[in-house]
């Protein structure tokens, strides 16, 4: 138990855990079970090629099978498959989430969490992507991998 004085508050407004029962830790319990749905659903699209066969990461599009998409979603950490924290994991994972700072909780824990460097796309999502960054004047915000060349 925690012996300081004013533990009791500093973990209630969420910069200290208290352990079970944390106040900040049961508000954050939500929003890191949505963090890790998301996930889920991009491995999950990444590993159904024939469904999205389009990945795009900030600036690049791939074909979902291209060795180059592979090494990125490896530079994820996790390859091609999420294996969802579960138990003790969890824990320290709900812990690390609750207690960040409150503004970009989820971009803050995604730099520290392996996250899918990747989106898979469907054909209309890839062609909305590169519409979403060509300028009124045509000017392209992105490329085309040069290992795979995607076509659309």
């Amino acid at each position: 138990m925690i012996s300081r004085p004013g533990a009791e508050q500093a973990a209630a407004e969420g910069r200290e855990c208290l352990g079970e029962g944390c106040p900040a830790c049961t508000r954050g319990r939500e929003g890191l079970d949505r963090f890790f749905d998301d996930v889920d659903e991009r491995y999950r699209q990444y590993g159904q090629p024939e469904l999205y066969p389009f990945a795009a990461g900030r600036h690049t599009l791939h074909r979902t099978p291209c060795p180059g998409a592979a090494h990125a979603m490896r530079g994820a950490g996790t390859g091609s498959a999420h294996d969802r924290p579960v138990g003790s994991r969890y824990e320290f994972c709900l812990q690390t989430h609750s207690h960040l700072p409150e503004q970009n909780r989820d971009d803050n824990f995604a730099t520290r969490y392996p996250y899918p460097a990747l989106l898979a796309m469907t054909r209309e999502e890839a062609l909305s992507w590169v519409k979403e960054r060509t300028s009124p004047k045509g000017r392209k915000n992105y490329k085309f991998c040069r290992v795979c060349v995607p076509e659309l």
